[in-house]
């Protein structure tokens, strides 16, 4: 599920949701709500998470 994944990436790279927030030029609650599956992000920002740390979008 895309919510999980997010946060297994985020974890796994030892960001916080405010660290990954900031890269992803978002508010921490905007990010908590795509963890938590209350909202689903657009593909740009699927795209910048998936270039900061380095997998697919697939992935995600």
């Amino acid at each position: 599920m895309l919510c999980e994944q997010l946060k297994i990436v985020r974890k796994a790279n030892k960001f916080t949701q405010q660290q990954t927030a900031d890269a992803l030029g978002i508010e921490r609650s905007t990010y908590a709500s795509y963890e938590t599956g209350r909202n689903r992000p657009d593909i740009s920002v699927l795209e910048s998470f998936a270039k900061i740390f380095g997998v697919s979008v697939d992935f995600v």
